[in-house]
């Protein structure tokens, strides 16, 4: 005889539960707050923003204290910054010239 060494099952397998906890994490998500709709508004393009209405933009900004440069009509450099300017210290949307701008400076289109 030989003595050897054997496996022998001395406890059968069980099943035993583990509780992973779960894992949070902020995120961004967007959201429909409220229907898409449509809305009419007045923009400014070349054809409603001809030199006539530069001339008074220039000379609006000129009264308020705002240098435009020379009253010539043109939307130059000088007449941008001054639009810039005007649009900051007014809480205006900048950037642009806007129908809102003009509105503001007080011109009729």
């Amino acid at each position: 005889y030989d003595t050897v060494k054997v496996r022998k099952v001395v406890e059968p397998a069980k099943e035993q539960k583990t509780v992973v906890p779960a894992k949070y994490a902020t995120v961004t998500k967007t959201v429909r707050t409220a229907d898409a709709g449509m809305e009419w508004r007045s923009v400014l393009c070349e054809t409603n923003a001809g030199p006539s209405l530069v001339t008074d933009i220039q000379r609006a900004l000129k009264a308020k204290g705002y240098n435009p440069g020379t009253i010539d009509g043109v939307v130059g450099r000088a007449t941008m910054e001054a639009i810039d300017s005007f649009q900051t210290r007014n809480g205006l949307a900048a950037g642009k010239l806007t129908m809102e701008t003009i509105r503001a400076l007080g011109v009729k289109n």
